[in-house]
């Protein structure tokens, strides 16, 4: 007879069982007496076999008293039923005597089915087993009611209905003919039934040793299997048996565990609830005794001589034991990465020689991964490809581990956006091979794939017809994420609070699984609460929701997806290297500067930030939520992977709505090391991208975007601006049709960025091709200033200045282009835009008579103010360009409102930036408008405004020096000027004029401000005796650029001036030789202006004068040719300088082509090199542009 020791015993076989997930239960019909009534006044029971038998005798007989009547068969007695009354009348009897829908299933069924069983088993016709798996968090149950559902089940825990199940699922197994047949007419579940026998411990509960399913079932095992071939059998008993009875059972491999041994003095509910607890606490202590992955598991990894087999096995039994937390938490993640290496290391060990266990080496290593959320890198994916690739063929392309390890390259090629190989793999892809968890993960993939491509419709149809049941919490996370990235709120925040209200229920009685259920109550919660804020926006009304995310938030402190999220953005947000520990400069377009800071690390960053995107996208968090953010460390992770994964990092900008981000993409360093080809393939990807999206925004979402596809139309017109720099004119010209598109589009609103893309994209077109293209860009409609969008005029970014000849345009085209502009003007209250692109092309195009009336008429309808009319966005001196009226003197006036205008300004004591109207005195002063008679004022005027401005240099507001050193250089620029126009007027000024001139170069000098072209200029005027040839020298030689800068603009005026006498020709050529030293010294690091006025310098010279100099300036040209070839290894700093030397160069040297086309039968092979490189694809647009797209 058993012990008590003996019975602790079996439930600590059954429990270990449990742990190894190699544990199965049958339960009878005693199980279902434990169910809960609905209503207290409720009398109906559920019968019991002996109670069932009663039923069907007083059927048949009538009296159930009768001392003389014994029966012990309930099996004959039901089916004299059947054959005296019929099947219907039978089954009748089963549902009044089992009162289903009158109970329901109470703590004790919960518990039961949160217990790790691989299957349930019932010959119970109720449904109380199934109703309580749908409070189950841990196990999401597979109910099997019919043999036909057994297909494709095996992946996830059942609930096998062997005997038929209400209220419709027959038969009703029930009669000796039943049992007779069941073995042909249900195979399926027998063959199941005999599987789990031979793999599993099985225990049974509910049943009685008179039971007659239990007889049944134990004869069927008996005569098939023999006691020989089963796991053990381990049968739950309330109050015990016989010794005879036990003894009868042991032959047949089955123990009796008496639990009326453990409790004698608990009633029988108590009793089986009480043996499930104390299954559940030896499982948890099983697990206690259990620390996962420990530095023993690190060093058996790094161990020389550790095998690959062995390297397997250590993997198979981290995945088995894995505990199972929603993402690593950062106490693992340390653990991991020494694993991770040693790991590696076996993979490339495999990759140069063939193992023959490879295969499985490879399926457990990308289950590995997928468990501690760290995404396959490139470097070991396509490892993994080739290794793949050596082995697969049709035989085993359905096997299981080939499917599994498809699957994870699935996710591998969605994230590398490598689109042919994903399809690839999931035509591999056998549905009927999956398990549940694969099948789930199968139609995650294919959802996460479409948004990746922002195939929107492929998207909304996925993710609506993925089925997700709301207690399967890990796809039930995923799927409400996806639902956010679509924008549909509402759905996603109704599965997730259906999600989080089933763990509520399980999370204080399941304590197996308590730290899994908070995990997951607090990803939910942090996901419904920021959801809850999208959705309400600034509406102060709180949700009811949020309430109870508050309230429980305060008081769940086991387990915090912020503080899990806080520490990978403390570890992200850190200070990193990213192009060498130097200043760097993020701007993209050349010739600007923008200066920002970053500092040392090393590719474990890297593999921090590609863990931290797998772990928002495990627990279900999109970075932005409509105009809720979470990306504080977005810069980070961008700034970190984008050298390993460029795609992916672009991607992130766009769901992240992160315009910064894409500095640290789509730079010059990047893009320098792809061809024409491959840019115009990029374009042509996120033209499609662009495309696509148009047609999911909503216009009322203009300053709100709410899905990916808005977030896509704010932020990829730039990434396709950035990309103008390197495409083919076939792609500007592709471009510039969808721009069109856009500016036609209802809603254009909400495409942002747009400024940026017109810009670069007119920036990329020559000056010819932007002329020969105007009767596209005249059907670009004319947008007024929007608060909601920058939609500017592409005409308005022609440079008119470099339009060498106007164009004729057909009568239809001149229709389009002009006449319809004229009558828009004429009937439109908004015309100023208009007004602003027609006087644009009055510089482009030829226009008839009538229209250049029209035109002298729209200007000079308008001058009542000022004497002269304003002309939109114009310099008033662009008034010299266009019809005059007669009457007036357009000269003085013009001076007269551009000197007003200056003194008003001065008088004003500002820093507002007054250089617009210095450019205007210096178009004049260079018009010879404005002159020595003007000088006076000019002088006083300059004084005064360096009294008043130079006080913000000293305090430095707000960072004014730059402001206010441009607008003392503009007023130096401008006497310089005059000096040099009005030398032949010399005797003219006066002796206070002079002072003032020296006043005002001593007090530039106080400010540290170069004089050296204003000193060059005064001595010159005033003839003093210097050598100007030394003086020259000197500012080229010193170490202040704009000293070199000054003496060379100097040289640049005298040539255009003509002003002889001043240098000997040995003089011009010594300078122009002492330049192109400077330049070659200082090689990239040269300011640009200094090669910009040298390159005007040279255009200026005589072919002779030239000719002197020609040896050291082609081997400048030549040598930075070579210099400014960009490397792979220059960070984004050397790059840009690279570029814009190699910009400035290839215009010095299209100078030095047309000379030498002018004057001389041969091209010099240093020039003809420079032209091959200009009209080379794989240069950026700036250069190619070079040759001969400037004056």
């Amino acid at each position: 007879m058993d012990r008590k020791e003996d019975i602790e015993r079996y439930i600590n076989e059954i429990a270990i069982s449990l742990s190894n997930n190699n544990a199965a239960v049958m339960i009878g019909s005693g199980f279902s007496k434990n169910a809960k009534k609905i209503s207290y006044n409720l009398e109906q029971k559920f019968c019991d076999w002996n109670e069932l038998a009663d039923k069907f005798y007083i059927k048949l007989f009538g009296d159930v008293d009768s001392k003389d009547i014994k029966y012990y068969n309930p099996l004959a007695l039901a089916e004299e039923v059947e054959t005296i009354y019929g099947r219907p009348v039978l089954e009748a009897i089963l549902k009044d005597s089992i009162p289903d829908s009158d109970y329901i299933p109470d703590d004790v069924h919960d518990e039961l089915l949160s217990l790790p069983w691989k299957d349930i088993f019932t010959t119970n016709y109720d449904t109380l087993l199934e109703r309580a798996s749908e409070n189950i968090i841990t196990t999401t149950y597979n109910v099997i009611n019919c043999k036909e559902d057994l297909v494709n089940s095996s992946s996830t825990p059942r609930i096998i209905k062997l005997h038929g199940s209400f209220p419709s699922y027959r038969p009703f197994i029930i009669t000796e003919e039943d049992y007779r047949t069941y073995p042909h007419d249900f195979a399926p579940f027998v063959n199941t039934v005999q599987q789990a026998l031979i793999e599993n411990t099985f225990c049974m509960i509910g049943f009685s040793c008179d039971d007659p399913n239990f007889l049944k079932w134990i004869g069927w095992v008996n005569d098939h299997l023999g006691g020989n071939h089963t796991q053990n059998i381990y049968m739950i008993s309330l109050s015990g048996e016989s010794e005879a009875k036990q003894k009868k059972l042991l032959d047949k491999n089955i123990r009796l565990v008496n639990l009326e041994l453990l409790w004698p003095d608990k009633i029988h509910y108590k009793k089986i609830n009480d043996f499930i607890l104390y299954l559940q606490d030896k499982i948890n202590e099983n697990k206690n005794d259990f620390r996962w992955n420990t530095s023993e598991d690190v060093e058996f990894i790094l161990e020389s001589d550790c095998t690959i087999d062995k390297c397997i096995a250590k993997l198979s039994e981290l995945i088995k034991l894995y505990p199972g937390w929603i993402a690593l938490p950062k106490s693992e993640r340390n653990n991991v990465y020494p694993v991770m290496n040693g790991v590696y290391r076996k993979l490339r060990e495999i990759k140069k020689e063939k193992k023959e266990n490879e295969i499985e080496f490879i399926y457990e290593y990308v289950l590995f991964k997928q468990i501690i959320n760290m995404p396959i890198l490139r470097e070991d994916g396509f490892i993994i490809i080739d290794i793949l690739e050596r082995n697969i063929n049709d035989e085993n392309l359905k096997e299981e581990k080939y499917q599994a390890i498809f699957l994870q390259l699935l996710r591998f090629y969605r994230e590398n956006s490598m689109v042919n190989d994903w399809n690839r793999f999931n035509n591999y892809i056998d549905m009927d091979k999956l398990k549940y968890d694969q099948l789930q993960f199968f139609e995650y993939e294919k959802c996460m794939f479409q948004l990746f491509q922002f195939n929107s419709e492929e998207l909304k149809k996925s993710v609506n017809n993925w089925n997700v049941d709301a207690r399967d919490f890990t796809w039930s996370l995923k799927k409400s994420y996806l639902l956010v990235e679509l924008g549909e709120l509402h759905k996603a925040k109704e599965l997730s609070m259906k999600s989080f209200d089933i763990i509520r229920k399980r999370i204080i009685r399941d304590r197996e699984s308590q730290c899994r259920l908070i995990s997951y109550e607090s990803c939910f919660m942090s996901l419904i609460r920021y959801i809850n804020q999208a959705i309400n926006g600034n509406n102060l009304n709180v949700d009811k929701s949020d309430n109870i995310i508050h309230k429980i938030e305060r008081n769940s402190s086991d387990y915090d997806w912020h503080q899990e999220n806080e520490y990978y953005e403390l570890l992200l947000t850190s200070k990193y290297d990213f192009w060498g520990n130097s200043e760097v400069d993020l701007e993209f377009d050349l010739n600007k500067r923008i200066n920002n800071y970053s500092f040392g690390s090393n590719d474990d960053d890297a593999i921090n930030a590609f863990q931290y995107l797998r772990f928002r996208e495990e627990t279900g968090h999109p970075f932005r939520i409509c105009n809720v953010v979470n990306n504080k460390a977005v810069i980070g992770v961008i700034s970190r992977i984008v050298r390993y994964n460029f795609m992916w990092s672009v991607l992130i900008s766009v769901m992240a709505k992160e315009e910064k981000g894409l500095d640290y993409i789509l730079n010059r360093s990047f893009l320098v090391q792809y061809t024409m080809k491959e840019i115009n393939e990029l374009c042509s990807n996120y033209l499609e991208i662009l495309k696509k999206s148009l047609d999911n925004v909503n216009p009322k979402n203009w300053f709100n975007p709410s899905n990916i596809f808005e977030y896509a139309t704010a932020l990829i017109p730039n990434v396709i601006s950035r990309l103008c720099s390197k495409c083919s004119l076939e792609k500007l010209d592709e471009i510039l049709d969808i721009s069109l598109i856009i500016y036609k589009s209802p809603t254009r609103s909400n495409i942002k960025e747009m400024d940026k893309l017109i810009l670069r994209l007119m920036h990329s077109y020559t000056i010819n091709q932007q002329i020969n293209r105007i009767s596209k860009l005249c059907k670009f409609p004319v947008i007024e200033r929007d608060i909601r969008c920058e939609y500017p005029d592409p005409i308005l970014y022609i440079n008119i200045d470099n339009v060498n000849k106007k164009i004729f345009l057909e009568e239809k085209e001149y229709k389009k282009c002009i006449k319809s502009l004229i009558r828009d003007i004429e009937f439109n209250d908004e015309k100023d835009a208009k007004i602003n692109r027609l006087l644009f092309l009055y510089f482009i195009v030829e226009f008839n008579p009538t229209d250049v009336i029209y035109i002298k008429e729209l200007i000079w309808k308008n001058n009542k103010e000022r004497g002269i009319p304003k002309v939109c966005n114009f310099y008033n001196t662009v008034l010299f360009e266009f019809p005059k009226d007669d009457k007036i003197d357009l000269e003085l006036r013009i001076k007269e409102n551009v000197m007003k205008s200056y003194l008003d300004k001065v008088d004003g004591k500002g820093l507002s930036d007054s250089t617009y109207i210095m450019d205007e005195i210096l178009k004049l002063v260079h018009k010879k408008i404005i002159g020595l008679n003007e000088l006076p004022q000019i002088i006083e005027l300059s004084i005064k405004h360096y009294n008043n401005i130079i006080i913000h240099k000293e305090h430095d507001f707000w960072g004014s020096a730059y402001t206010v050193e441009k607008h003392l250089k503009k007023d130096r620029d401008i006497i310089f000027r005059i000096l040099l126009n009005e030398l032949e007027n010399k005797d003219s000024i006066n002796t206070d004029c002079r002072n003032g001139i020296e006043q005002y170069i001593k007090n530039l000098e106080d400010a540290d401000i170069s004089v050296v072209n204003l000193k060059l200029s005064y001595d010159l005027f005033f003839d003093n005796k210097i050598n100007f040839c030394n003086t020259i020298v000197h500012g080229i030689l010193s170490s202040n650029s704009d000293d070199a800068i000054g003496s060379i603009v100097f040289l640049v005026y005298l040539k255009e001036e003509d002003i002889q006498q001043i240098l000997t020709n040995e003089e011009y050529s010594k300078i122009i030789d002492l330049i192109a030293k400077r330049i070659l010294f200082k090689s990239i690091n040269c300011d640009l202006s200094i090669v910009y006025f040298y390159t005007n310098l040279i255009k200026k010279l005589e072919f002779q004068e030239f000719l002197s100099s020609e040896n050291i300036i082609l081997y400048l040209i030549e040598t930075l040719r070579e210099q400014t070839i960009v490397d792979e290894k220059d960070n984004i700093n050397i790059v840009k300088e690279k570029c814009e030397m190699r910009e400035s160069i290839a215009k010095l040297s299209f100078v030095l082509h047309k000379k030498y086309l002018k004057y001389s039968d041969d091209i010099p092979s240093q020039i003809s090199r420079w032209e091959e490189v200009c009209k080379s694809e794989e240069e950026f647009v700036e250069i190619r542009k070079s040759w001969g797209d400037f004056k």
